[in-house]
C-alpha cells in the first residue's frame, strides 16, 4: 500500500510481517511521553513489554521516509490502537495519510483518546471523528473519549 503526498515526502507505507519493531517502540515511547506529559514515565515503562507483544501481533501500517520509520498506525479490526508520528516529522501530513489509509479500508473506525490530549482530539475531529462517550481509564484515573468515524453513505 502506498500513499502519495508529494514528491519525496513518503517513500513507503507497508503492512505485514516486515516490521522494524525497535524503531516503532522508540517512537511509541517518545511520542507518548511528549503527548501525555500528565502521565508518569513509570506507566509507559511498565507497559513496554505488553505493548511490544501487542504490536508484534497487530495490523501495523508503518510509514517510512528515506528508509527510516517516521510513524505508524496500529489497528485491531476497526479500532485504532494507536497513531504515532515522530516529533521531527509532525506537521507534514503523515498522521493524516495514515488515518486516510485506514479510512479507505474500513467502513468505520473507533479510538480512545485522553481528554487532556487536546491536540489529538482536534486532529481526529479534523479527520471526521466525533466523540461518542466518555470513560475513566481504571489504571490511571484519567478521562478518555471514545471517538468514531463512519464512512458516508453514497446516495
Amino acid at each position: 500500500m502506498s500513499v502519495e503526498l508529494g514528491p519525496g515526502l513518503i517513500t513507503s507505507i507497508y503492512d505485514g510481517i516486515q516490521r522494524p519493531l525497535d524503531d516503532i517502540m522508540k517512537i511509541w515511547l517518545n511520542e507518548n511521553l511528549d503527548a501525555h506529559h500528565f502521565i508518569d514515565l513509570s506507566f509507559w515503562k511498565e507497559h513496554w513489554d505488553e505493548v511490544r507483544t501487542t504490536i508484534s501481533d497487530s495490523d501495523i501500517t508503518v510509514l517510512t521516509e528515506e528508509e527510516r520509520v517516521v510513524g505508524f498506525l496500529g489497528m485491531n479490526q476497526n479500532y485504532v490502537e494507536g497513531l504515532f508520528v515522530d516529533k521531527a516529522h509532525q506537521g507534514k501530513g503523515y498522521g493524516l495519510a495514515l488515518i486516510r489509509s485506514a479510512q479507505e479500508n474500513h467502513p468505520f473506525l473507533q479510538l480512545s483518546v485522553y481528554q487532556k490530549n487536546t491536540s489529538a482530539i482536534a486532529f481526529y475531529q479534523h479527520c471526521g471523528f466525533c466523540i461518542l462517550s466518555e470513560k475513566t481509564q481504571s489504571n490511571q484515573n484519567f478521562n478518555e473519549f471514545l471517538m468514531e468515524w463512519r464512512k458516508k453513505r453514497r446516495e
